[in-house]
């Protein structure tokens, strides 16, 4: 990682810090969903039967996934329209960093922090899955193989929302819009999450790895458009 990149990376957080918008998804969002899924654990029976509990424990899945897709399409879609809306990206765009280091910088700046928070309430709520879940919930949401599926696919997801996030604002005008866009985006991706999360594919290591594959290779894709499609010319531009 170049000092350029870090740079970026370090202005970036200075921003979030600032941004009330930002701070609440990263820290509301997820406490919010780990405070209703505590409650709704220990009402639930213990004696919960099978046939609701495949019903029920999907839901808190696809919870996790909404949340790691919302988080950094909230933080990207704002990485190049926030910038304009500031008036910060005429400066930005005319500094010496290459397109590459600032779009990497905007790109780690918003995928890393949803990783690690999407981690650390994920193993928060696992805790409270082994405290106060019904058997039945829990050998469905607590199993080895649900949790390698998590960790496989959870970067990858976040990565495709960064880069479909990003993609979309540096082609925008309007900030609330990009969001909107970038939202619709990522349905393909919620999509293939809920037909694992209700066993239309098993969720075992080896789908999960080949679902992970996929959505790698369409994040490889987007970013080589992304890094294309910049233009930090017509960015000046229309800035001014």
């Amino acid at each position: 990682m170049t000092p350029r990149i870090r740079a970026v990376i370090r202005k970036e957080f200075r921003d979030y810090r600032r941004n009330r918008a930002i701070l609440s998804t990263m820290l509301w969002a997820p406490a919010l969903l780990l405070a209703i899924s505590a409650v709704i654990l220990l009402w639930l029976p213990d004696d919960l039967p099978e046939a609701p509990a495949r019903i029920i424990a999907p839901f808190f899945l696809l919870a996790f996934m909404y949340i790691t897709v919302g988080m950094p399409i909230t933080i990207a879609a704002h990485s190049i329209i926030g910038e304009r809306d500031q008036r910060s990206l005429e400066p930005l765009l005319a500094s010496p960093i290459s397109d590459r280091e600032l779009l990497w910088g905007k790109a780690l700046a918003a995928g890393l922090p949803t990783i690690v928070t999407i981690c650390g309430a994920y193993g928060i709520f696992l805790l409270l899955v082994y405290i106060g879940a019904p058997p039945a919930i829990a050998e469905r949401i607590a199993s080895a193989a649900l949790l390698a599926a998590v960790m496989a696919v959870t970067p990858v997801i976040v990565t495709y929302a960064v880069v479909a996030a990003m993609l979309i604002s540096a082609r925008s005008s309007d900030a609330r819009a990009a969001q909107q866009s970038a939202i619709l985006s990522t349905l393909p991706v919620i999509g293939l999450a809920t037909l694992f999360a209700y066993g239309v594919i098993d969720s075992t290591p080896l789908w999960a790895v080949a679902g992970a594959g996929l959505v790698a290779a369409v994040d490889l894709l987007g970013w080589h458009l992304l890094v294309r499609l910049f233009n930090r010319e017509r960015l000046l531009t229309r800035h001014r």
